[in-house]
């Protein structure tokens, strides 16, 4: 009697709305509503089967939209990861790193001054259209934040030594400027920051000013422009003693930085 009852039971639990809501949820998934409906007919004559059905419909069709849904995001930001690279600023940044080859060759074999002006001029400009165009149109990448200060970096020390290779400069601006940029260079990599340090004011600051004076020496070196060498010679000199104060800041901000990212991932 009590196999009877338990088989009778089980079979009523089968048979039951939220039983085959269930099933025909499935078969939605797998087969389609069409032939959920041919296998899984309305039974006991009631409305809530029915209703069971439609809703397993409507839920199947909801996951369905969330699938194709979180596809669809996960598509675009593979294709924005794979592109973010591909904009004017980091082109331009890329030109930066180019001219810096000519403009080294000339300063050290002491010809071109001209051209060697031009495209110093070139690589000084270069740095603050890169940078307004990023801003101006939303191309603020994170290469771009990475290469922008590699690329000012880079270019201002290789002009440097040039300059002093050639005696258009004094030594301890040179060796100044070199070491300040290799001391920051090592920080950043020994603690494993995940940026470089953001740019202060100050650090433009300083950027225009030691542009300023490369440029006033390197058009010194033009006959009809001599007059600029020294004044080039004394701008480049407070660039430099800034310089020095402004590698002290940056050294303090990456240390902060390494305590909470340290902090962070504890």
């Amino acid at each position: 009697m009590n196999r009877v009852e338990s088989a009778s039971s089980s079979s009523s639990r089968a048979n039951s709305p939220a039983c085959l809501s269930a099933l025909a949820a499935g078969a939605i998934r797998q087969d389609g509503p069409r032939s959920a409906l041919t296998r899984f007919p309305p039974r006991c004559g009631g409305r809530e089967c029915a209703h069971q059905m439609v809703a397993a419909l409507v839920y199947c069709r909801s996951v369905r939209h969330r699938s194709t849904k979180r596809k669809g995001n996960a598509v675009e930001t593979r294709a924005v990861r794979k592109h973010e690279w591909a904009t004017v600023p980091n082109a331009i940044t890329v030109i930066r790193f180019l001219l810096v080859i000519p403009i080294f060759g000339y300063l050290v074999a002491d010809t071109e001054p001209t051209l060697t002006a031009v495209l110093l001029l070139a690589f000084g400009l270069s740095d603050w259209i890169d940078g307004f165009i990023a801003r101006k149109f939303n191309q603020v990448s994170k290469l771009g934040i990475l290469l922008d200060p590699i690329a000012d970096r880079l270019g201002i020390v290789a002009i440097a030594v040039a300059l002093v290779i050639n005696g258009a400069i004094p030594l301890w601006v040179g060796l100044a400027i070199f070491i300040t940029d290799l001391i920051l260079l090592c920080t950043y990599f020994f603690l494993k920051l995940d940026a470089p340090p953001a740019s202060t004011w100050l650090g433009k600051i300083r950027t225009a000013i030691m542009m300023l004076g490369l440029a006033c020496v390197a058009f010194g070196r033009i006959p009809e422009f001599s007059m600029l060498s020294i004044p080039g010679v004394v701008i480049l000199a407070l660039g430099t003693v800034l310089h020095l104060f402004v590698g002290f800041g940056y050294l303090r901000i990456m240390k902060d930085t390494a305590v909470r990212q340290r902090d962070a991932s504890a």
